[in-house]
């Protein structure tokens, strides 16, 4: 069984796709091409290894759909009325050349404003370093935002460092140890929200609730493969 041309362009354009597009669903979409290519031939040559292959195949498809439908299942729930958050822990995403936060973070700024408004004895506590391609830490961005859109200065805390959600949750109580025990709203995006609390209870957490923001349909489609490696990552090797 050999590669041809199309097997080629498809092995380069999957890290072209990662690396300079942020584009996982449309790598995704060519593995899963690839994929379906190499099983025709592996049945047409091996017949008993090819039906191997796409039992195999399809158990792993069908636990990656049935993972993206959890993933975001349920994630819009109310908290309950007698929940008094203290801190409202607001992850960090992606920031412009401009110094303005990308859509992703923006849809989470906005749910901050609004929990804010809900939660007015509540702390914000941002969370995000600075990328080699961004002008400033992502904390800073999201702390000119939400000043921007009227919330307290006084009200809100950075932690600057952090470039990983596992760094997020370390940083932020390394510099804010109260995290841990006091009442806490965890805010992500729907899809993000749930390995960020998976997370957090790991490491200690001990009251707190989640809080989703939400994604636009592509965006979501997108993202969904590279948070399942990432859950999956998180799950086997995270302390």
């Amino acid at each position: 069984m050999s590669f041809d041309r199309w097997d080629i362009f498809g092995l380069l354009a999957i890290p072209l796709f990662i690396v300079f597009g942020q584009s996982f669903g449309l790598a995704f979409l060519v593995f899963l091409l690839l994929a379906l290519r190499w099983g025709k031939r592996i049945l047409k040559h091996w017949p008993n290894w090819g039906k191997l292959y796409f039992l195999l195949f399809s158990l792993g498809f069908a636990s990656w759909l049935g993972f993206s439908f959890w993933l975001v299942n349920g994630v819009y729930q109310p908290l309950n009325e007698d929940f008094q958050a203290e801190y409202i822990l607001v992850l960090g995403a992606g920031v412009r050349a401009d110094g303005s936060p990308k859509n992703q973070l923006r849809y989470r700024l906005d749910k901050a404003l609004e929990l804010a408004q809900l939660y007015p004895q509540a702390k914000l506590i941002l969370s995000g370093g600075q990328g080699a391609d961004e002008p400033l830490s992502e904390a800073q961005a999201m702390q000119n935002y939400l000043v921007q859109g009227g919330l307290d200065k006084t009200r809100i805390h950075q932690e600057e460092q952090s470039t990983s959600t596992q760094e997020n949750l370390d940083f932020s109580t390394q510099k804010f140890p109260q995290l841990k025990t006091a009442p806490t709203i965890l805010l992500s995006s729907d899809y993000h929200v749930k390995r960020a609390r998976f997370l957090a209870q790991k490491k200690g957490f001990q009251n707190i609730r989640e809080q989703a923001a939400p994604t636009p349909f592509l965006w979501l489609l997108n993202q969904l493969p590279r948070e399942y490696l990432a859950f999956l990552k998180d799950f086997l090797f995270s302390l």
